[in-house]
């Protein structure tokens, strides 16, 4: 099951701006999960036969539809509610820190996404971790919550006339991450603060030449895998 969360911003003078955001994968009972390890390094880290039993995967990936971090963990439906908590995962740093210059390098924390009435909360417990001293060092603790309801009260048909206009694009460019994660057990990809990869702005800016019509799916999806193979190609 895959869910892609597509940004709306309507400035109140007339102009509205869609950005694609972060994606979400969920698996039942996955043979592997992409995991962050270290600083633009991840892995596919085996998951034994008795661990994915009853198990769902959630893996998290950048708005260029490269990594971020993946997760292990069961939905729960005691006491009333329906929740699911991964286990606990390194992740690289958020946008929100990673341009402050901060003196923690990735965050360890966990996800839990519990069903409402009206849609589903997501709360994050993040530890934010680095060095000090030459030990490692939690620096500051972290506790987010972000709630998802229906909502048609924002300009909807501009979010579905970017997505109809860039899907084939995007489909490229996630086939080409899988081929380059399959082809090497996972991933070594450079970071960068402003778009969370090296990848990260040409390959927006390739999906936005397509939507504005400054560019076929076709050129378009071809530039893309040159990108991605070069900065993947060890």
């Amino acid at each position: 099951m895959v869910l892609q969360h597509l940004l709306v911003v309507a400035d109140g003078y007339g102009k509205t701006m869609v950005i694609k955001h972060w994606r979400q994968d969920w698996t039942y009972q996955p043979r592997s999960v992409l995991t962050y390890v270290a600083p633009g390094r991840w892995t596919l880290r085996p998951v034994a036969e008795a661990e994915r039993r009853g198990a769902w995967s959630q893996t998290v990936w950048q708005t260029d539809d490269s990594p971020r971090y993946g997760g292990l963990g069961r939905w729960r439906y005691d006491d009333g509610a329906t929740r699911w908590t991964s286990d606990e995962t390194r992740r690289p740093l958020a946008r929100r820190d990673a341009t402050r210059g901060v003196p923690y390098d990735h965050y360890l924390g966990t996800n839990r996404h519990v069903l409402t009435p009206n849609g589903w909360v997501h709360e994050q417990d993040n530890a934010k971790i680095g060095s000090r001293d030459g030990r490692s060092a939690t620096f500051v603790h972290e506790y987010v919550v972000n709630s998802y309801v229906p909502a048609r009260a924002f300009p909807v048909a501009a979010a579905e006339d970017y997505w109809a206009k860039t899907k084939d694009y995007w489909a490229i460019v996630r086939g080409e991450w899988d081929a380059a994660i399959a082809r090497e057990g996972g991933l070594a990809l450079g970071e960068v603060a402003d778009s969370g990869s090296v990848t990260g702005h040409q390959l927006m800016l390739l999906a936005d030449d397509i939507a504005h019509g400054d560019a076929t799916t076709a050129a378009a999806g071809e530039e893309a895998r040159d990108l991605i193979r070069g900065a993947t190609r060890r």
